[in-house]
């Protein structure tokens, strides 16, 4: 069967998974997207796609390929304004560095890379690669309009923060290093289900150069500049505010209430104190995971999206009334560095800014750089130009990852704001757990499913949110929920009004021995117990 083609529709055998991923890959060589997605979703709902992991990890891959891909075969779609083109790539064009990211993170959990997966990754690094090269293209030649559009001003404090304290609402202000606006958005949509109506993630434009200092502090105010030691400076209400305790002292004498700062890897919702009114809360590992481990670093980015869920649920238990979410700037991160990605440095003196994308001083420009005055481009700096490397070209040999350039990955960022507090208060429901129809039973796969049975008190209620737990007898975690249904970011399972049953697949760990499974479901918000069961679990082993 080695070069058979036509082995029927379902896929029996496992050596036909082969014959499906040849497929798949071939109509994405050749641009026949809607083809390949019948194959792609046929495999989805294919019982060895629950079964067998490897299996389920190359449709997972396949699925980031084949969206990237449709994105960029629609091309860039807008009116020839920044304004058009920021529109269309924050409803459109994001969803390549969603598709490219989500791809990289998935691919370090993989053990083996078959050539089937390295034919994967080749397609979408080329084809992203391309696409990008379309889209800082355009950027670039519209980037002079970003003065003209104060609505898309990143003042986070200014447009938000502030306002609510002055209501007399306590706040919390969350300042997270390097948030792309993509990654905003997929933080929005993973815990909008519990916050309906009171989230929203609207994009905004960092300032130029997008560098941390800057950046965080054009939230709080406008900003000017100045060269302090040859390097280039924000300096607010005349004072140089560079470091966050710069800003906290800012915000505390602006503001007058009463102002705790905390690091997000450093959060414990018992040390907030009751009278506190702004809680700032400052998260870091995404852009220090970009800057040391590059790619490498996905699955950390992936994870301090879970970490701010978490503190966001545990700020509404506080009694906070808002949260605002920000960003310095966002970040472009490549597969590997190219020896054409390398540029020489603009010729020049005074310089007081030397990033990998901007070098700032009197400089000349070349003919792979792009430089503005600060009046071009909007800033109040006592320099003579901003000098930028041209399309994604770098200053620095080996650079992959880098943040301070013209790219809409990394000066579009989102601000998201969220409205703790419900005043409606959710309706009753009921879950209860079985396995094949029963409460007992012997589990023999390593990945079983669970039946997750929900009542629900009317018609008109509200979505549930569950935590599922697989311990052993002793009550140590031994597994995981996979699936749809199970949100990466929150680490719950959402189940939607009036889905009575659900079909949850886990996973057990692969070092577990034991004879004992045990599955228990708790409310997301109050941890009450609402089912449990408890399973034989005979090892394959």
């Amino acid at each position: 069967f080695a070069k058979a083609k036509h082995l029927g529709e379902r896929v029996t055998f496992s050596f036909e998974n082969h014959v499906e991923y040849t497929r798949f890959i071939e109509h994405l060589k050749k641009g026949e997207l809607e083809q390949a997605e019948i194959i792609l979703r046929k495999n989805q709902q294919d019982v060895w796609c629950e079964e067998d992991k490897e299996v389920s990890t190359f449709w997972q891959l396949a699925e980031c390929v084949l969206t990237m891909c449709r994105c960029a075969s629609q091309g860039i779609d807008y009116d020839n304004t920044l304004k058009g083109l920021v529109t269309w790539y924050t409803q459109k064009g994001y969803q390549t560095d969603e598709a490219f990211r989500r791809f990289h993170t998935n691919l370090q959990n993989v053990i083996t890379h078959t050539a089937y997966i390295n034919e994967l990754s080749e397609i979408l690094n080329n084809r992203y690669r391309e696409f990008n090269e379309r889209t800082v293209k355009a950027y670039q030649s519209h980037v002079l309009e970003s003065k003209d559009l104060p609505e898309l001003k990143n003042q986070a404090c200014i447009q938000f923060v502030y306002p609510a304290l002055a209501e007399g609402k306590r706040v919390v202000y969350v300042t997270v290093d390097a948030l792309r606006y993509e990654m905003g958005l997929t933080f929005k949509r993973s815990i909008e289900s519990r916050y309906k109506e009171r989230i929203e993630c609207n994009p905004h434009l960092s300032v130029y150069p997008a560098v941390t200092r800057f950046g965080m502090a054009a939230h709080l105010n406008d900003i000017t500049m100045c060269v302090e030691e040859k390097k280039l400076q924000p300096v607010l209400d005349g004072k140089i505010v560079k470091l966050p305790d710069d800003r906290t002292a800012y915000l505390k004498d602006r503001t007058g209430v009463e102002v705790q700062d905390i690091r997000l890897e450093d959060f414990n919702a018992s040390a907030i104190n009751d009278s506190t009114r702004l809680l700032v809360i400052r998260s870091l590992a995404i852009d220090s995971s970009g800057e040391n481990e590059k790619m490498n670093g996905l699955p950390t980015m992936e994870r301090e999206l879970v970490n701010l869920a978490k503190a966001t649920e545990a700020c509404r238990q506080k009694g906070f009334d808002l949260m605002v979410i920000a960003a310095d700037h966002g970040f472009m991160l490549q597969p590997s560095f190219r020896v054409g990605d390398l540029i020489e440095k603009p010729v020049g003196s005074d310089v007081v800014l030397d990033e990998s994308r901007v070098i700032v001083g009197s400089l000349n420009e070349t003919e792979n750089t792009l430089s503005f005055t600060s009046g071009e481009l909007g800033v109040n700096a006592p320099v003579m130009k901003f000098c930028y490397a041209k399309d994604f070209t770098v200053f620095r040999k080996g650079e992959v990852y880098y943040h301070e350039g013209l790219s809409l990955q990394e000066n579009v960022v989102p601000i998201i704001t969220i409205r703790l507090q419900d005043e409606q208060k959710q309706k009753p429901y009921k879950v209860e757990l079985a396995y094949k129809g029963k409460e007992s039973g012997t589990v023999y796969s390593r990945r079983p499913i669970i039946d997750i049975n929900t009542t629900f008190a009317d018609l008109f209620a509200d979505d549930v949110h569950i935590i599922v737990q697989i311990t052993d007898d002793n009550g140590n975690m031994i597994g995981r929920p996979e699936g749809r249904a199970y949100n990466e970011v929150t680490e719950q399972i959402d189940i939607p009004a009036g889905a009575t049953q659900l079909r949850q697949p886990f996973s057990i760990d692969d070092d577990y021995n034991g004879n004992v499974v045990k599955v228990k479901a708790l409310d997301a918000s109050t941890h009450a117990t609402l089912s449990e069961i408890k399973l034989n679990f005979e090892n394959e082993l």
